[in-house]
């Protein structure tokens, strides 16, 4: 019997060591990416199977880590990490002054790297740099307990309760439409500022330190909406790279801003305002978001209505997977027209009428 016992006592040991050793293994397995050091659990936890049976509820040490841990080097602040944003928030440099190549050597980055994709890191004159990819567009939020800088991502569908889609018409090398030297493009980015200074960033200020692409209103009854913009400055942005950066946020309103002119291009005394939508929208959504912007757009800036048109040969309208409206503010061939859509408070009433027709819309659904 003596034998027996000794037998089982060594068969219960062994197993005891090999669950400790596969625990271990499955926490180090499963902490995120390769390319990052790691932490394998919090600090003076304890050892591994102390630290899995005294957690009640059901996170592993991969949970608890955040997903990139930066060590603050002596002398440093958390304040000094600071973030720079690509424009489609799948692209994030944070850049910590004043550090050399040991920085990376003594104190490997940590976390669990859950939503990155790719990561590299680099050392400048000025400091080092930690270059983040994810695999879709994410806020990143900064925090940090005073020796560790933390970095987590959010969803923007955490972070805002409506998502609308703003779209400048045409850019850099597409003119668009243009008369006495006068084009589309300007027109329209002019008008897009202007919704954005509009809307400002006191509903996302958190955002603020490395992002100029969003802005966000607070809508009664509807919760805080965030407007993103596919450009804000005098550049080509193709219709596809449009189609995917509104695809990628699946946003809950996407608005196309133009200017219409003669087929021809010549002066004209046609003039009016009109929206386009698509008309392969099932539901009905998207012809009544047009017909919101374009009742507001006639009322505010007291433009003839040319309509709302079914616009499905539009590439955007026609890809489109929410509710879109392509908004023509009025015709640049016409001499009278020509003159308002130039004009700064024409085109800042164009923007207050539109923004007003996105949270009628939302308010309403």
């Amino acid at each position: 019997m003596t034998g027996i016992y000794s037998r089982i006592i060594r068969l219960v040991t062994v197993l005891a060591a090999a669950i400790a050793i596969g625990g271990a293994l499955l926490i180090y397995m499963f902490q995120g990416s390769p390319e990052l050091s790691r932490r394998r659990v919090i600090e003076n936890s304890g050892s591994l199977i102390s630290y899995i049976r005294k957690e009640q509820r059901k996170l592993s040490a991969y949970d608890r880590l955040h997903e990139l841990e930066l060590h603050i080097p002596r002398g440093h602040r958390a304040s000094e990490f600071t973030i720079e944003e690509s424009g489609t928030f799948t692209v994030y440099t944070i850049h910590i002054p004043d550090i050399n190549a040991s920085y990376f050597a003594d104190f490997p980055v940590t976390g669990n790297g859950r939503n990155i994709s790719d990561m590299t890191y680099n050392i400048s004159a000025s400091g080092g740099t930690v270059s983040i990819v994810t695999s879709q567009p994410l806020f990143l939020k900064k925090t940090s307990d005073g020796q560790r800088v933390f970095f987590d991502f959010i969803s923007p569908r955490q972070y805002f309760d409506k998502i609308v889609v703003i779209d400048p018409g045409h850019g850099g090398r597409d003119q668009g439409a243009s008369a006495g030297g006068d084009c589309e493009k300007d027109i329209t980015l002019s008008v897009v500022k202007k919704m954005k200074q509009i809307t400002g960033i006191s509903a996302c200020r958190e955002l603020k330190d490395y992002s100029d692409q969003i802005s966000a209103v607070n809508v009664s009854g509807v919760g805080r909406v965030g407007f993103f913009y596919t450009r804000l400055s005098d550049r080509k942005v193709f219709l596809k790279e449009r189609g995917a950066f509104a695809r990628a946020l699946k946003p809950d309103l996407f608005l196309s801003v133009h200017v219409n002119s003669t087929a021809s291009g010549r002066i004209s005394y046609i003039n009016g305002a009109s929206v386009l939508y698509r008309a392969g929208d099932k539901t009905g959504e998207s012809k009544r978001f047009a017909g919101i912007v374009e009742k507001g757009l006639l009322k505010d800036l007291g433009a003839k209505s040319k309509g709302t048109i079914a616009g499905d040969e539009l590439y955007l309208i026609r890809t489109a997977q929410w509710p879109v409206a392509l908004a023509e503010l009025g015709f640049i061939t016409n001499p009278s027209e020509h003159r308002k859509l130039v004009s700064q408070s024409y085109q800042k009433k164009a923007a207050e009428s539109m923004i007003r027709a996105v949270e009628e819309y939302l308010s309403y659904r």
